[in-house]
């Protein structure tokens, strides 16, 4: 059982756990032979999650203001990497049914700021694979909070996909959709 999870993302250590007692760690020396940018200083935002199966961590990493990143499923057990996928601009992500999901907030110089949603199947062992666009996607604006630090939140189940974002993001979409009128 794993009890405790960390983003750590200094020295080699990209994610700490504690499993069985034992702790443990998710070296970015794994990550590297498969992602060159796999680099504590590199960083700029990470989170992770236990699956529901309890032996795969699920990690999230970003780099080069959000123009670059990974998502990454570890196998406790094994103590390798058994999923590496794109996740350049992604700001949350779900796995279900066999996919991993990530909600991506895609804002540059050339493209109206917007959130997509994507979708790689589970073992995917390409860190620059082309992703699947979901288009079923339910938005819902969480009018209780104006910031937070995640501003777009990802869910997926039998019910479809949704994602929530933040009053200020919804705001913000919405100045700029209407200085482009």
């Amino acid at each position: 059982m794993i009890d405790e999870l960390t983003c750590v993302s200094e020295g080699d250590v990209f994610i700490s756990y504690v499993k069985d007692s034992q702790e443990k760690t998710i070296p970015f020396s794994a990550i590297k032979p498969l992602w060159n940018y796999a680099d504590a200083s590199e960083g700029e935002y990470s989170e992770a999650f236990v699956d529901d199966d309890e032996k795969t961590i699920w990690g999230l990493f970003i780099i080069a203001s959000m123009q670059g990143g990974i998502i990454i499923g570890w196998d406790t057990e094994q103590d390798k990497v058994i999923h590496i996928s794109e996740a350049a601009y992604a700001e949350d992500f779900d796995i279900y049914d066999g996919y991993v999901y990530s909600v991506c907030y895609v804002s540059n110089f050339r493209t109206k700021p917007r959130y997509e949603v994507f979708r790689t199947k589970v073992g995917t062992m390409d860190p620059n694979c082309k992703l699947e666009k979901v288009e079923d996607v339910i938005f819902e604006v969480d009018e209780s909070q104006t910031e937070r630090a995640v501003p777009a939140q990802i869910s997926v189940d039998s019910n479809g996909v949704r994602v929530e974002i933040c009053k200020y993001m919804e705001e913000l979409l919405k100045a700029v959709d209407n200085s482009e009128s």
